[in-house]
C-alpha cells in the first residue's frame, strides 16, 4: 500500500502491526518509522510528533545506538522545520553519539549534514560550513552515501555563496550536479 502511494491504507495496516507486535520490537521502530514518513509526507505534523515520540520510545527501550541515532535525526528534523531550534543541538549530539557508537555512518552523515542547518539557522555560518564540511569527509565518495554528499554539497554551495565565495560554491555545486545526474 506504501508503495502505490495509498497512504490510508498504509497507515492502517501499519497500525495493525504494531497491535500485534510487543512495543519494543525492532519491526515496531521499523513501523513507526514508516508511520512517520508518511505523515511527514502528509504534512500531517500533530500526527508526525506522535510517531517520532513512539519511535523515540521503542529507541530508548531497545538501546540500539541504531535506532537511537535515526529517532534523534528524525525529532531533529522535526523541529528544524518547524523553526524550533531549541534542544536541537542537544538531540543532534545524542544521534551523533549513538551513530559513532553504533558505527552507522549514514546516520552521522545525516546529523552533521543536520548541524550545519541548525548553525546556519543560527547565523554560524563557518559554524555550518565546518559541520557539513565533516559530513562529506564522513560520506567520501562511497557510492552508498553519494545522494547524501549531493544534498550536503548543496547545502555547502548556498552558505558558500552568501558568505561570498563564489568561486567555492561554483565547485560544489557543479560537484552536486555530476553526483545528481549519475
Amino acid at each position: 500500500a506504501q508503495a502505490m502511494y495509498s497512504h490510508d491504507e498504509a497507515m492502517r495496516f501499519f497500525g495493525r502491526v504494531l497491535a500485534l507486535l510487543p512495543p519494543h520490537s525492532p519491526h515496531a521502530f521499523a513501523a513507526h518509522e514508516a508511520r512517520e514518513a508518511i505523515l511527514r509526507a502528509l504534512g500531517r505534523r500533530q500526527e508526525q510528533r506522535h510517531e517520532l515520540e513512539a519511535l523515540r520510545a521503542v529507541a530508548e527501550r531497545t538501546r540500539d545506538p541504531h535506532q537511537i541515532a535515526v529517532a534523534f535525526n528524525r525529532l531533529a528534523r522535526f523541529d528544524l522545520d518547524a523553526a524550533r531550534p531549541t534542544g536541537v543541538d542537544a538531540m543532534l549530539r545524542r544521534a551523533l553519539d549513538a551513530a559513532i557508537e553504533g558505527d552507522d555512518k549514514a546516520s552521522e552523515i545525516e546529523a552533521l549534514r543536520l548541524l550545519g542547518q541548525l548553525r546556519r539557522d543560527q547565523g554560524d555560518t563557518s559554524g555550518a560550513i565546518e559541520a557539513l564540511d565533516r559530513a562529506l569527509a564522513r560520506a567520501g565518495l562511497d557510492r552508498e552515501f553519494l545522494s547524501a554528499r549531493g544534498q550536503t554539497l548543496v547545502q555547502k554551495a548556498i552558505l558558500l555563496w552568501r558568505a561570498g565565495r563564489l568561486e567555492e560554491s561554483l565547485e560544489a555545486s557543479a560537484e552536486a550536479v555530476v553526483i545528481f545526474r549519475r
